[in-house]
């Protein structure tokens, strides 16, 4: 951390810097205050991470993305097992706030605007939802194998069968395949914390009726990918439906992926439930 700090920051007096751990794989580094600029964060990857995360794919993707949109922290540097990027001195959003509906329409205008972007324009965009749950099942299979029954916990040993999650993928996969649906940049831990709120912007003038999420987000997308703004109600009652379809995918995504955190992970955390 001393030469990442001392290339990054080198006007930097190593006595003066000062740290914040927000868990314990990620920091924030500054002199002052965390509200000074040139703060930064540094982030640890999780214990065996690499196994199912391409990370030289990832830091590329964020570097990218952080270009192209206001909306990203720039991202300083990558190193062996982390990443190091700006620390964004805005407001972390509580759930008091995220209910608010001014508040949940901001985000889902700009989540339109996000998933608009295209990061590599000479190819089309590949759709790896289906090979990463095969992927996750590989692992959780693998891991499953390693421990004895005796070191599972009841939680896991509760948890439905591979077979069973293979199945069910299976048969998401073939009924949700022939939707045409667009593959787009996923965030996929829009946490309530992980959602930075400038009050600068301001969420005035956003308003809404019924299905008005679906609405703000079809029409700051279609905008952004110039197909206009005008939004049919057959249009957001497609995509409601498709976003509970869909939902059913995530529910097993996110099973997968807390089963192998509970096997590798050092984090302080309930996975398993």
């Amino acid at each position: 951390m001393d030469e990442i700090l001392s290339r990054l920051r080198p006007q930097w007096k190593p006595q003066a810097i000062q740290g914040k751990c927000f868990t314990n794989q990620l920091m924030g580094c500054f002199v002052g205050s965390l509200q000074e600029l040139g703060a930064m964060q540094l982030l640890v990857y999780g214990r065996l991470t690499e196994l199912y995360v391409d990370r030289e794919r990832e830091t590329w993707r964020c570097s990218r993305y952080s270009t192209l949109t206001t909306a990203a922290p720039q991202i300083y540097c990558s190193f062996q097992n982390g990443i190091c990027y700006e620390f964004v001195r805005e407001t972390v959003l509580d759930d008091a706030q995220l209910i608010q509906p001014a508040m949940y329409l901001l985000i889902a205008i700009e989540n339109g605007k996000i998933l608009s972007i295209e990061f590599e324009s000479d190819n089309p965009a590949e759709n790896i939802l289906w090979k990463k749950m095969a992927q996750f099942l590989k692992l959780v299979q693998h891991a499953q194998s390693r421990t004895p029954a005796s070191q599972s916990s009841k939680l896991l040993k509760e948890f439905p069968s591979i077979e069973t999650l293979s199945d069910e993928r299976e048969t998401l996969k073939r009924h949700l395949s022939p939707i045409r649906s667009p593959t787009v940049l996923c965030h996929n831990d829009l946490l309530t914390k992980n959602i930075i709120y400038d009050h600068k912007e301001g969420p005035q003038g956003v308003k809404g009726i019924d299905y008005s999420l679906l609405t703000a987000y079809l029409e700051r997308y279609k905008h952004s990918v110039g197909l206009g703004a005008t939004i049919t109600g057959q249009e957001v009652q497609e995509l409601y439906v498709q976003v509970c379809k869909f939902s059913l995918v995530s529910n097993i995504f996110w099973d997968l992926w807390a089963i192998l955190q509970a096997r590798h992970s050092s984090i302080d955390f309930n996975f398993e439930r």
